[in-house]
């Protein structure tokens, strides 16, 4: 199973998948989302908060993709990302509260629990000030890949 970041609609509504130009692929996203793709709640919040087409698109075909972070073993995941990013001297502070105060933890932290692969458009970062999502999968040997990799793996065609 695949855990959306929210920079992989984000990106490929402003990019290479734009609505207009290729609706196949928000078509394949949701053809494919009720056996292998999903998102969870607080990336949902991330994206709403675009009040944009792509909020618009998300409310309309995609909120019944997308997953709570209530469970225990997600709150305890969660709470061992946040002590690790805490004590950690490499990144700064402000980058600790902007890590934290994301839905970035969470997609790792349900990843964790839920067996999935993280899907973001991230790269690694070791020894950046900047808390980055595969530094953290990393740290819990959660898998990481992009958008393009998933849709290699699923074998989608758009």
């Amino acid at each position: 199973m695949y855990v959306l970041d929210s920079n992989t609609f984000i990106d490929a509504k402003n990019r290479y998948y734009g609505f207009d130009i290729a609706p196949s692929f928000w078509k394949k996203l949701i053809e494919n989302s009720p056996e292998n793709i999903l998102t969870i709640k607080p990336i949902e919040s991330e994206i709403m908060a675009g009040h944009d087409e792509l909020s618009s698109w998300f409310e309309d075909n995609y909120t019944i993709h997308t997953y709570s972070v209530d469970a225990t073993e997600v709150q305890q995941a969660f709470a061992k990302i946040s002590e690790h990013v805490t004590q950690n001297i490499q990144y700064k502070d402000s980058e600790k509260i902007r890590f934290l105060s994301k839905a970035d933890p969470w997609i790792i932290a349900y990843a964790y629990v839920n067996n999935c692969v993280v899907v973001t458009h991230e790269i690694l970062a070791s020894g950046s000030k900047k808390v980055k999502i595969p530094d953290i999968c990393n740290f819990l040997n959660v898998q990481y890949i992009n958008v393009f990799e998933m849709l290699r793996e699923l074998h989608i065609q758009i």
